[in-house]
């Protein structure tokens, strides 16, 4: 068996459990009883953004349906610079809801659905890093996560902890998570 299908296997038994679990547990597409509770600090603007939305990854809005992921009409997203709700960026009931999401987008919409296997092509896809800084930014990641920047990242917990890790850290001017935010973000519901 190829490589790549080694790893599109991997990916699929990383993603087929989780669904499994959340559609058993809190029914379909992971909505739980907490949706609708906007973090307290999200307009404190002492914190970065990805820390107050409790979004490290700084994912904007979109239409993905997170576990604990705030729905729009109730999401304070608040810019600071213009004292404005604006609701660009999701929000989540707790960090760990949002480290884990961070850690969905990357495994599932990123590696798995749209074929990025090296740091430069995951950074290529990430939705907050316009075009003219992806080389950067690509080697900012690659340089915390310790491959170089157009290797293969392996599908492992440690690499993919690396790798969200490096990410919060550059969304946010520093590292905002460690070890133990990961650990309980993937007990929500693994990953």
């Amino acid at each position: 068996m190829d490589k790549n299908k080694n790893q599109k296997l991997f990916l699929l038994a990383l993603l087929a459990f989780p669904l499994l679990a959340a559609a058993r547990t809190k029914g379909a597409f992971g909505r739980n009883k907490n949706e609708g509770t906007p973090p307290p600090q999200a307009q404190n603007c002492n914190l970065k953004r990805g820390v107050r939305n409790n979004n490290p990854g700084n994912i904007p809005v979109g239409p993905f349906d997170y576990l604990g992921k705030v729905p729009l009409a109730q999401n304070t997203d608040f810019n600071c610079a213009t004292q404005k709700i604006e609701r660009r960026y999701e929000q989540f009931v707790t960090y760990a809801h949002g480290v884990r999401a961070l850690t969905q987008l990357l495994i599932d919409q990123i590696y798995y659905n749209q074929n990025a296997f090296s740091i430069i092509e995951i950074v290529q896809k990430y939705p907050t890093v316009p075009p003219e800084m992806r080389v950067a930014y690509a080697n900012a990641v690659a340089t915390r996560v310790g491959i170089p920047v157009n290797e293969p990242l392996a599908t492992t917990q440690s690499n993919i902890l690396a790798l969200v890790k490096a990410i919060a850290a550059i969304e946010n001017g520093g590292d905002v998570i460690n070890n133990s935010d990961y650990y309980k973000a993937i007990q929500i519901a693994p990953i």
